[in-house]
């Protein structure tokens, strides 16, 4: 039997929720396929407590993240390079950030390996020479993908068939984890997800005039979000809020956007957790957060604005929905065909 090594790349081991998550999906569905051996992931050390999750079987070896010769040496033995999601061609963190994953799809590519991207969207890209670098690993006949937003699906497909429209997959590792879990809806819980923290202060006024008496407080980095999460956290007390307090540990954060009545988030996964859960939500306006939610869920615009508009009426609105059951049950669906057609892309293209 042959046996593959591949190199997995994303921003993992950053205590980030949403990536932490889509790290442990990506290492299921690799799992899955049996003739993958060793996976060469570059990530900090503190990744090693995710990777216990899985069985020995499947050699997770963290390298380097910043060490380029380490990297490429990886690239150079592996069969294939997995982009395992989020929106990694981007340069509104950086410039440094979208070329440190472009040189590794470059490289990946100049040795005849292919370039799959799983559950990746891309951009925002406001450099004009990094939308030509785009366009060329985008276009390449050895770069395969799953895109998780339909303005990236159209803009990949425009020139290459290798491309096919899904979901973010995320959530997806929760099925099994949380199979059992039973969903104890608090019609006086507020979770509140943050990354700026703007509005926040009006938000939680609003929600004290609604009725919410509990909030959770959290943030998907938490250990860069500390001082935020304790500002707002008190202020949210002075309105007379109780402040529910538990451990970073995701299951815990995951647990309260579970049994929220309602979820106001400025992070994609917060969003997409919710619609998993069937929780109503409204998210911060953002255009990664507007597309992929627009291409997962049909019709559901409660987002608001940074600077202005009006709050009350969106919380108002998405608090008298009863719950998204539906829309979680289609988003569930989409998660299992999505978990095949990687699947399928991985043989179909380590198989070439």
């Amino acid at each position: 039997m042959l046996f593959y090594d591949v190199v997995l790349m994303g921003y993992y081991g950053y205590s980030n929720l949403g990536d932490d998550l889509l790290f442990l999906t990506t290492l299921e569905i690799i799992s899955k396929y049996s003739s993958i051996r060793n996976v060469f992931v570059p990530a900090p050390k503190r990744l090693e407590q995710l990777r216990k999750l899985f069985p020995e079987n499947l050699k997770i070896k963290i390298i380097n993240r910043y060490n380029p010769i380490t990297i490429y040496r990886s690239i150079n033995k592996s069969h294939a390079t997995i982009f395992g999601g989020g929106n990694l061609f981007q340069d509104e963190t950086s410039n440094r950030s979208f070329l440190y994953y472009y040189f590794t799809a470059k490289h990946t590519l100049s040795m005849g390996h292919p370039l799959i991207l799983l559950s990746q969207g891309f951009g925002p890209v406001k450099n004009s020479n990094n939308l030509h670098r785009l366009d060329t690993v985008v276009n390449s006949p050895l770069t395969y993908g799953l895109l998780r937003d339909r303005n990236s699906f159209n803009y990949a497909s425009k020139n290459s068939d290798n491309f096919s429209f899904s979901v973010d997959y995320g959530p997806l590792f929760l099925m099994n984890e949380m199979e059992n879990v039973k969903q104890i809806r608090d019609n006086k819980m507020a979770t509140i997800v943050l990354k700026t923290g703007v509005r926040v202060n009006e938000i939680v006024k609003i929600l004290k005039d609604k009725g919410i008496e509990k909030i959770f407080v959290t943030g998907f980095q938490n250990h860069r979000e500390e001082n935020l999460i304790e500002s707002s956290s008190l202020q949210a007390q002075k309105s007379g809020m109780e402040i529910l307090r538990t451990s970073n540990h995701w299951k815990d954060i995951i647990m309260n956007i579970c049994n929220s009545r309602i979820v106001i988030t400025e992070r994609l996964h917060g969003a997409l957790l919710s619609l998993f859960f069937g929780v109503p939500f409204m998210w911060l306006k953002g255009k990664k957060l507007d597309e992929v939610i627009s291409s997962t869920i049909d019709n559901y615009k409660l987002s608001y604005s940074s600077e202005k508009g009006d709050l009350t009426e969106i919380i108002d609105k998405a608090m008298k929905i009863e719950g998204l059951k539906e829309a979680s049950e289609k988003y569930k669906t989409h998660l299992k065909k999505t978990k095949q057609k990687a699947l399928e892309m991985l043989r179909d293209v380590l198989n070439e």
